[in-house]
């Protein structure tokens, strides 16, 4: 792409595939410079201003983004994902009521199936991040409402599948597998072979080793039989979780560390790599591992909450309540059966008991 701009400098469309693929080998500086080359020749397009903002999103640097992300809304004043991700910056920065008017204000602007879909996801993450997951669920349910307006029938059931986790999380188990059965039903051979991936979504929440070990077997399925190598991370994940609920940590963090080699913007795994750490003693990796997470997302709650029990198993009592109680800020309103929520809430309790 580099020579084709060499021979035609006119080709300034290519710096946005240039930018691209820098970010896919993780060398995000480079990616910046392209961007802001294709910003200065097209001032008038919001997605040059998103892309840059995009990248210092990901890196943390928030008031750069936000910049960014208001030149994009000085272009488009009503566009909806960049409002969505302005509001996302409030939340990573724990200006949750803030964040919460602005997705409520996205909302309202929301003008067709695809623009609402994507604000019915902010609210749903949101909620998530809070501790929230009915509320998450409910906001779910709306977004597939909207996908199925415009989503083809066999897209839309993949959709549902990788998604039926949410309904384990928010302690509707029943509705999961329903839904599970229908997508069976719905799928004819050989696409039923795509079930999998609900099975897996469903097993990693429960926790049930051996039913995701036949998940992950009717996964290495769908890649041979479609040629589908963008499963492998997905697959290599449920992997890493399997041997992690067998115990096998050390095994599981090469399997994690993997798929955060084939995605590197993947901030969860650094949190699973964490409570393996943690279950060998190797604290100080471990809050390596959650450093990572939480200068980017100070307001983890997740992390925060791992990051407490790690100062705690390490004997440093006092540096784990101060954790525990910014976890404890995030889930401040919770639901009540968050089973986190009520683990951080007994762990705290029994800290400060012997302090």
């Amino acid at each position: 792409y580099k020579r084709i701009l060499e021979l035609d400098p006119e080709r300034y469309d290519l710096l946005q595939t240039i930018g691209q693929h820098y970010e896919q080998l993780g060398k995000p500086e480079k990616a910046l410079e392209s961007y802001s080359k294709y910003a200065k020749q097209f001032p008038n397009e919001a997605k040059s201003f998103m892309q840059i903002g995009a990248l210092h999103k990901r890196a943390g640097r928030y008031d750069q983004a936000k910049k960014q992300y208001e030149k994009a809304l000085l272009v488009e004043p009503d566009h909806i994902a960049v409002l969505i991700t302005l509001a996302d910056i409030e939340k990573d920065l724990g200006n949750f009521d803030a964040a919460v008017q602005q997705y409520q204000n996205a909302l309202e602007l929301c003008k067709t199936p695809q623009e609402l879909s994507k604000a019915y996801n902010a609210l749903e993450n949101y909620h998530e991040y809070r501790g929230q997951m009915k509320k998450a669920l409910e906001y779910s349910q709306l977004r597939f409402k909207e996908l199925q307006k415009f989503t083809a029938p066999f897209i839309f059931v993949i959709r549902q599948l990788t998604s039926l986790d949410e309904y384990i999380r928010a302690g509707q188990k029943e509705p999961a597998f329903e839904l599970l059965e229908a997508a069976r039903k719905q799928l004819t051979p050989p696409y039923d072979k795509y079930v999998a991936l609900g099975e897996m979504n469903i097993y990693v929440e429960l926790e049930d080793a051996e039913k995701l070990e036949q998940a992950i077997a009717g996964i290495e399925d769908i890649i041979k039989t479609f040629g589908n190598e963008a499963l492998r991370s997905t697959q290599l994940y449920a992997q890493a979780k399997t041997k992690e609920i067998r115990g096998q940590y050390a095994e599981a963090i090469l399997d994690y560390q993997q798929v955060i080699e084939s995605n590197p913007a993947e901030l969860t795994m650094y949190q699973d790599i964490a409570r393996c750490q943690r279950h060998l003693q190797q604290y100080d990796q471990a809050k390596a591992a959650l450093e990572t997470i939480l200068k980017i997302q100070p307001f983890n709650a997740q992390a925060l909450f791992e990051m407490g029990l790690v100062y705690a198993e390490a004997g440093e009592k006092k540096q784990a309540i101060e954790y525990l109680q910014k976890a404890q800020a995030v889930w401040e309103n919770a639901d009540a059966d968050f089973e986190p929520a009520q683990k951080l809430k007994e762990k705290l309790a029994t800290l400060q008991a012997t302090i």
